[in-house]
């Protein structure tokens, strides 16, 4: 092989390891930023499911009569969609 056909070589040999650091890293950025949403996201839903239960244990009949409400209209709307 000749000098520069080695030079060559290790040169591209260098790029590539360049290139797969950086996508490592991308990766890694990409994968706790993914996980740092999730998590963010797990806590808001626990929350809000949290204060949920709680409103409807301090509101039992409110909470009732406002589902019914809502059932009842929705299921007014569908049938008048529906003819």
């Amino acid at each position: 092989m000749t000098n520069s056909m080695h030079r060559a070589r290790k040169q591209a040999e260098s790029y590539a390891d360049q290139a797969r650091d950086y996508a490592s890293t991308a990766y890694d950025r990409t994968r706790d930023a993914a996980m740092n949403a999730y998590d963010r996201s797990a806590e808001a839903l626990e929350y809000a499911a949290e204060e949920s239960s709680d409103f409807i244990k301090s509101y039992p009949l409110t909470t009732v009569l406002t589902a019914f409400g809502v059932g009842l209209s929705l299921g007014f709307l569908l049938s008048k969609m529906r003819s």
